[in-house]
């Protein structure tokens, strides 16, 4: 019988992201000409600190079970500041004068081509809950080979605190997300190990942020425009992989 406590702390990660473009787009159906001199910047801060308990008991000479309970909790900050620098003039436009990625000198001209509307700043506070355990089997044959199968399912209980704040629009939103974490691994070798196979298969389950849950539509990009669908439901995505190898001894 193993106990095994662990717990696991990240510290808060800031980050300052900047972008910038000049864009010149041609609508064919109507003909009109779309110049978009444009800059962002995004600062961000990210934190989680997650603890577990293990106890893992030997059933028999090759079966092990290991249940175990955890929790973490998740704290993200993320702005999405947007200009549209060509609104401050001619001088602004794109190929004019100023060389793409310069500012204006002072900071009331940049507020005058503040992007409200395609601007926000959103937060999530997560708490996760699991329960769970792995079911293992090993068995080893000297001088032959070795069999290894490794099966992991966890109950996952996810309670989301978002909040999203701009000129168009301030909300917050509370949703709660139960999902199943499974994990499953078989190895062998034989042939006096010489030849291995190996099999896995996991999947892994994203929910949306409330950037992609509110009833905004996103309008920066004029050939890629977004609008939040409050009814989105979280995606499972399934990874599977399989590999084998042999080796021959010189003789």
């Amino acid at each position: 019988e193993i106990y095994t406590l662990s717990l696991h702390d990240a510290l808060p990660i800031s980050i300052y992201n900047e972008n910038c473009s000049q864009n010149r787009y041609t609508l064919f159906n109507t003909g009109t000409v779309d110049q978009r001199n444009q800059y962002g910047n995004g600062p961000s801060t990210n934190y989680n600190i997650s603890g577990q308990f293990d106890y893992r008991l030997q059933l028999t000479e090759h079966f092990s079970l290991s249940p175990r309970v955890g929790a973490t909790y998740q704290y993200n900050d993320n702005s999405n500041n947007n200009y549209r620098l060509d609104w401050l003039g001619p001088n602004w436009a794109v190929n004019g004068p100023h060389d793409m990625g310069m500012l204006p000198v002072t900071a009331d001209s940049l507020a005058m081509a503040f992007d409200a509307p395609n601007s926000s700043e959103q937060g999530e506070r997560i708490n996760t809950y699991n329960v769970g355990g792995t079911l293992g089997y090993s068995k080893s044959k000297e001088n032959e080979g070795y069999q290894y199968f490794h099966l992991m399912i966890d109950r996952n209980f996810r309670r989301k605190h978002m909040s999203y704040n701009s000129d168009v629009l301030n909300t917050t939103m509370n949703r709660n997300y139960n999902d199943w974490k499974i994990y499953g691994q078989y190895y062998t070798s034989f042939d006096k190990y010489r030849k291995t196979f190996m099999i896995y298969a996991q999947n892994s389950i994203t929910t949306p942020s409330i950037g992609q849950l509110v009833d905004i539509t996103t309008t920066s990009n004029p050939l890629y425009i977004r609008k939040g669908n409050p009814d989105l439901k979280p995606q499972t995505y399934w990874w599977f992989n399989t590999r084998y190898s042999a080796r021959k001894d010189r003789d």
